[in-house]
């Protein structure tokens, strides 16, 4: 064979051998591919979707109320409910792409009072005990006398609604011990963010017992009533707490829990810290806004490196009811380490059917920084 005759026949050996294996590896490739991606991708997508978390949150607040007839199958629908509202709402956590609010920065009932810039700190401009409501740009320097809070009972009902009357939220509450993520030390958390604010300010805070009276009802026992209901789905909007009187009827100061995060006693794995977000809001119940230049507290966006009181927010305070005159140090906010709890069982990923979604606001907060003239007579809201 010629030279020619034998470059010819290798190079169209290699031809056939290239379009041999061209055909294969696009056989392989994106049709091979494509079911990976089409199981793998859209499972913890889809968890997020607003028809999912609906479904999970419903029916786990539909296990809480059923739990309690102590039938046995009632109680391991409740554990498997709980189990499928944690994985929920760990897996929008771990899809999280921005950081976390608060709140809507304080929220009201009735309009005593009106943001003020001041330095290093901002002040709402109502408060307990004597002298509310005072004009936000001053400094009342008055003390808070007692204010109680108590836990309320899962059951109660909360009717929230914005500046204009406008109903956001109405359903019942859930009490503490029957968030998703409950751990005793959640308690131990709330009580220590209390006696963090007391330590520093004229004010002295006493837990009494809830009586269960509606949300906002006349003769409800406790100044700062706590508890939680659904926000707008996990990783959303954290809590809200209302401002101090006047505001509403009995609404000034309660605190308000989004049941669907992922609460825990420290952060970390896949977990927030309840701790750190009620000394925050405790700060809205005490009569301070948001602080939106100085490392504080009080800052508008959930920070986890933050473990106590910051000067900012102690000087907020006491321009509020004075200073602590017992008080030799300024205390430290410690959390209460808490192991992860991990889901006993994988759960379903098939949706619950037939839910709208509850993407219900957090009452609407007022942004201004001109305090208001007017005070209007229809509820508005304060978180």
């Amino acid at each position: 064979m010629s030279k020619r005759s034998l470059f010819f026949a290798v190079l169209a050996f290699i031809g056939i051998n290239v379009l041999i294996g061209g055909i294969v590896m696009g056989a392989m490739s994106p049709t091979a591919q494509q079911p990976q991606q089409l199981v793998d991708q859209p499972l913890a997508a889809s968890a997020c979707q607003d028809e999912r978390v609906a479904s999970v949150q419903r029916a786990y607040l539909d296990s809480v109320s059923r739990r309690d007839s102590g039938l046995a199958a009632d109680a391991l629908a409740f554990e498997n409910a709980r189990d499928t509202f944690i994985e929920v709402m760990e897996t929008c956590y771990q899809n999280l792409d921005g950081p976390l609010r608060y709140d809507g920065g304080g929220s009201i009932y009735t309009d005593g009072g009106g943001l003020a810039v001041s330095e290093p700190f901002v002040l709402w401009g109502t408060k307990w005990g004597a002298g509310s409501p005072f004009n936000p740009a001053t400094s009342p320097r008055i003390a808070g006398g007692t204010v109680t809070y108590s836990f309320m009972p899962t059951g109660v009902t909360i009717l929230e609604t914005d500046s204009s009357g406008q109903p956001i939220f109405t359903g019942n509450n859930i009490k503490v011990d029957d968030f998703p993520t409950f751990e005793q030390c959640f308690y131990t958390e709330i009580r220590n963010a209390f006696a963090a604010w007391q330590a520093v300010t004229n004010i002295t805070f006493s837990e009494v017992a809830d009586n269960g009276l509606p949300f906002n009802a006349a003769g409800a026992v406790g100044h700062i009533r706590i508890g939680g209901h659904l926000f707008d789905g996990p990783s959303g909007v954290l809590a809200h707490a209302y401002f101090p009187p006047p505001n509403g009827t009995t609404a000034a100061g309660d605190l308000h829990f989004d049941v669907g995060e992922p609460w825990g006693c420290t952060h970390g794995a896949n977990r927030l810290d309840l701790g750190l977000v009620t000394l925050h809001e405790i700060g809205h119940s005490i009569g301070l806004a948001h602080e939106p230049n100085i490392l504080a507290v009080m800052n508008p966006f959930y920070n986890p490196s933050l473990s106590s009181l910051r000067m900012d927010d102690i000087l907020g305070s006491q321009s509020i009811y004075g200073h602590n005159a017992s008080a030799t140090a300024i205390p430290t906010y410690t959390n209460t380490p808490t192991a992860s709890r991990t889901p006993s069982r994988t759960p379903s990923r098939t949706p619950t059917p037939t839910l709208t979604p509850s993407r219900t606001p957090s009452p609407t907060a007022t942004q201004t920084l001109t305090p208001s003239s007017t005070p209007s007579s229809t509820p508005t809201a304060s978180s």
